[in-house]
């Protein structure tokens, strides 16, 4: 079951966003994505939780905002879309694809445009593909420069 995140949630968001960084290689900063978390939940901007026999094993969130050429067009931007790596490689798959369905869902009915990024790293390879066998498309390059 996937539903609307809650301040009661706030903790396992966190805890996911902590193993996602962890597992992608971002950087991870508890007091930053703590005031983060709690701001979109009590903005009701778009964080879901997905519950298996009533415990949290997955978390997608996203930002709803005008395109910069064009704000007449609304983007949705996935920033975290993880399951936890508690479950068995299968489990997780299930968890991933039912919160990526849920949210392509809600972007088709709005008619707002979604937008998903992958580190490019051979581990997520099947979530590339997992994407294009949804429907999404491959439109630009992003290039980091660390000092």
């Amino acid at each position: 079951m996937i539903r609307p995140a809650t301040m009661d949630d706030i903790e396992v968001i966190l805890d996911m966003i902590k193993e996602d960084c962890e597992e992608m290689g971002y950087p991870y900063n508890f007091s930053h994505m703590k005031e983060q978390m709690l701001s979109f939940i009590s903005l009701e901007c778009p964080v879901f939780i997905n519950e298996h026999k009533g415990q949290p094993v997955g978390v997608i969130a996203a930002i709803v905002a005008p395109n910069l050429f064009d704000p007449a067009i609304l983007e949705v931007r996935e920033f975290i879309w993880h399951a936890s790596k508690s479950l068995a490689r299968i489990g997780r798959a299930r968890v991933m694809v039912e919160l990526l369905d849920y949210i392509i869902d809600l972007a088709k009915k709005a008619k707002i445009n979604l937008h998903a990024s992958l580190p490019v790293d051979e581990k997520t390879e099947s979530l590339k593909d997992l994407l294009i066998r949804r429907g999404l498309k491959l439109t630009e390059y992003y290039f980091r420069l660390e000092f």
